[in-house]
């Protein structure tokens, strides 16, 4: 039987509250939201030392003008989804 393993996702938004409702809201879906990250340097981290299957970039967040540096930078071959 080939049981579907959820997909990775590292969240990146420095809004807590924001962070917390769509983590809640994909675990609900059946996904694995492991981690939040609050800033550049933490998605960053997170990205070389978990490998997630999907990032999910706030388009601004602390310590850059813009989510498409951390971005690049973590993993290029990441999929990723930036959302303002």
């Amino acid at each position: 039987m080939n049981e579907r393993v959820p997909a990775r996702i590292l969240i990146v938004e420095d809004e807590q509250i924001v962070a917390s409702d769509l983590q809640q809201s994909l675990i609900h879906m059946g996904y694995d939201a492991f981690a939040i990250a609050a800033s550049a340097q933490e998605a960053v981290a997170y990205a070389s030392e978990t490998c997630p299957d999907v990032v999910l970039m706030d388009i601004r967040i602390k310590g850059v003008s813009t989510g498409f540096k951390p971005r690049h930078s973590s993993r290029p071959d990441s999929p990723s989804a930036l959302f303002t």
